[in-house]
C-alpha cells in the first residue's frame, strides 16, 4: 500500500512538472493565463483541469480559477490551447 502511495505521488509530479508555466489560450488567441498547478482526483489519477496562477489574495482567499480538462483542445511545448467559450470565473 505504501508503495502504491508513493508511486502515485511521482506519477502527480511529473504531470504537475509537464504543464507548470505553460501559457493557457483560447483557439482565436486570447491569453487566459498561465498553469500553477493542477486539479486531479487523486483515487483515480484523474486530471479534471488546469489550475492558473493567481495573485496572493486569490489564492488565501481559495479563489484560484480552474480550466477543466473537458475544454482542452490541444496541448503544445509552450501553450494549452482551450475552447473559444472558456471564460474562468
Amino acid at each position: 500500500m505504501a508503495e502504491e502511495k508513493a508511486l502515485d505521488a511521482i506519477a502527480d509530479t511529473v504531470v504537475r512538472r509537464a504543464v507548470e508555466g505553460l501559457r493557457v489560450v483560447t483557439e482565436s488567441g486570447t491569453e487566459i493565463g498561465t498553469v500553477a498547478d493542477i486539479d486531479a482526483d487523486f483515487s483515480t489519477g484523474d486530471v479534471r483541469g488546469y489550475v492558473l496562477a493567481g495573485g496572493l489574495v486569490d489564492r488565501l482567499q481559495h479563489r484560484e480559477k480552474v480550466v477543466p480538462t473537458s475544454t482542452v483542445k490541444n496541448i503544445g511545448d509552450w501553450t494549452i490551447v482551450v475552447a473559444d467559450e472558456v471564460v474562468p470565473a
